[in-house]
């Protein structure tokens, strides 16, 4: 029975696969070597020989406040204060790596979901960042949920969790990424919200989510869902494809978003109309256990092969786009990277 209900799925993702077109399937880059605007524009000719089609990049005020490391929580942010990073965006000159997105991360996370003034200030640097992906050009923002900070996501960590219910804090996370989607449509209409994973992590409603890390992350996405544009897209970055190791997996993870997933979310009919797969690859995986040597391939995890097979199945599933992660190997820079594993990436691209 299990490999009968495996087999149906795979044979669905294959029809969900089959009926979109192959073009226009871009490869973003996002790793510890992204880049700021001062890097972008110094660097642009060099990035764009790599094969990639986009990135994701970061922004600081001209103080060196992280505004999109430390966005969560930040005080409140001035347009004023990103005069050098607006002009070094704006002297960034790219043609082919037309896809890129600015970080924004939910940490620190010291934000109480039910302070008014706490979200009016978060609401303000939401509209400011997306202000500022829109003048540079970029697609949009990437929205990276994991908690690195607090885990402003989890009930059972909330100040309130003894004297508000979960349904209680469900209701008002579901506010706020109404909230969030608005301040960021409000200067980007358009906008692409690429997220680095989405409700496969959070797990189906009901009570489980009270106990679930990410729990209160499903209202949040509803939220988005509920109050987003018809022209705003949405981006599940699956990053749970990590660690996929065949061609079957990516399959039936595409199946599941299609089918599946829609069920976790309270706005079925907006996730189907905004919400659209990505698929990743992690370069250096294991790198605790294995390490990571650019010209000893055989002691990675991924050989530049079995990495170029892994992206192909990434693009295979995907509707547009798939992302490679990687740590150590820099890029950007070309550092800790052999030609071997850039003629990989490289090949393994749609032709």
């Amino acid at each position: 029975m299990k490999k009968a209900i495996l087999a149906a799925a795979f044979m669905l993702g294959l029809g969900l696969v089959n009926a979109q077109a192959d073009d226009g399937k871009k490869l973003i880059e996002w790793g510890w070597d992204e880049p700021n605007p001062k890097f972008m524009r110094e660097n642009a000719a060099k990035m764009e020989t790599m094969p990639f089609d986009g990135f994701v990049f970061y922004v600081q005020t001209d103080s060196g406040f992280d505004a999109s490391l430390k966005f969560w929580g930040a005080p409140r942010l001035d347009y004023a204060q990103f005069s050098s990073a607006r002009s070094d965006l704006k002297a960034a000159h790219f043609t082919k790596l037309s896809d890129r997105f600015l970080r924004i991360n939910v940490a620190p996370g010291p934000v109480d979901w039910f302070d008014d003034g706490q979200w009016e200030v978060l609401s303000a640097n939401a509209s400011l960042m997306a202000r500022l992906a829109h003048e540079s050009g970029a697609k949009g923002v990437l929205l990276d949920l994991e908690t690195y900070g607090d885990p402003v996501f989890d009930f059972r960590k909330s100040k309130y969790a003894t004297s508000k219910t979960f349904d209680e804090h469900a209701q008002m996370v579901r506010q706020r990424g109404q909230e969030f989607i608005a301040a960021l449509n409000a200067q980007y209409p358009d906008i692409t919200v690429f997220l680095s994973f989405g409700y496969y992590s959070f797990g189906p409603a009901g009570a489980q989510r009270a106990t679930n890390r990410y729990g209160l992350a499903a209202s949040f996405l509803d939220g988005l869902l509920d109050a987003a544009t018809d022209t705003t897209k949405i981006i599940d970055g699956w990053e749970t494809s990590y660690y996929f190791t065949s061609r079957a997996q990516f399959t039936i993870g595409k199946a599941m978003m299609a089918k599946e997933l829609v069920k976790y979310s309270a706005n079925e009919a907006q996730y189907l109309k905004l919400v659209r797969p990505a698929f990743a690859a992690y370069m250096d995986k294991a790198y605790a256990l294995r390490g990571w040597d650019a010209e000893r391939w055989w002691l990675n995890y991924f050989s530049p092969t079995q990495l170029k097979t892994q992206l192909e199945y990434a693009f295979e599933a995907t509707d547009h786009y798939v992302w490679l992660y990687s740590e150590h190997p820099k890029w950007w820079t070309n550092e800790n990277l052999s030609p071997d594993y850039i003629e990989a990436v490289r090949a393994a691209r749609p032709k």
